[in-house]
């Protein structure tokens, strides 16, 4: 298509104010070359980060039942921190998995799995969560327990968030 558009504008001798084609391949290769350099310095502290957010979800989702009936209003505060966490964290997750999944070059069966999983476990935590989160903040005020399913919907979420956050930052990290 890129072709077709320069071979039409070297053909016409009437709009000499366009820029020419060479000018838009090498400033459309200059701003790729710009990308790649800003994800390459980006990479390994998102990727420490994607890993730290993953292990407080973890903690917490461990530690809760143990301090939750002495601590109850504190417990709310640090889950909604962590929530404003968990939603950046799986929109990350989300930009990064579909970034590796548009780059994939095809090579191999394994590696067309674990980009198309890690792409679509990221999409359906992100799904699964951005559902989950306002229903939780608009049906259940602070004190009160969570209907069943919704905690049991809330569990799986706090289970494959740090799954989803180690294997994204660990990609992050081992890649080049």
């Amino acid at each position: 298509m890129v072709n077709a558009v320069c071979e039409a504008r070297r053909n016409d001798s009437v709009n000499l104010l366009r820029p020419n084609c060479y000018d838009l391949r090498s400033s459309l290769f200059t701003s790729l070359n710009q990308r790649k350099t800003f994800m390459d310095s980006i990479r390994k502290p998102l990727g420490y980060l994607l890993c730290l957010l993953g292990g407080i979800v973890l903690v917490q989702f461990v530690a809760y039942p143990i301090y939750w009936e002495t601590l109850d209003g504190i417990a709310w505060d640090i889950w909604g921190y962590i929530n404003l966490g968990t939603a950046t964290g799986s929109v990350v997750a989300l930009i990064v998995s579909f970034i590796r999944w548009r780059d994939y070059d095809r090579s191999s069966l394994r590696d067309a799995i674990a980009t198309g999983g890690m792409f679509m476990l990221a999409g359906a935590f992100a799904l699964l969560y951005f559902e989950q989160w306002p229903a939780g903040r608009l049906l259940v005020e602070p004190g009160e327990s969570v209907p069943e399913f919704r905690g049991f919907i809330w569990v799986a979420v706090d289970v494959l968030f740090p799954v989803l956050m180690a294997w994204v930052g660990s990609w992050l990290l081992r890649s080049e």
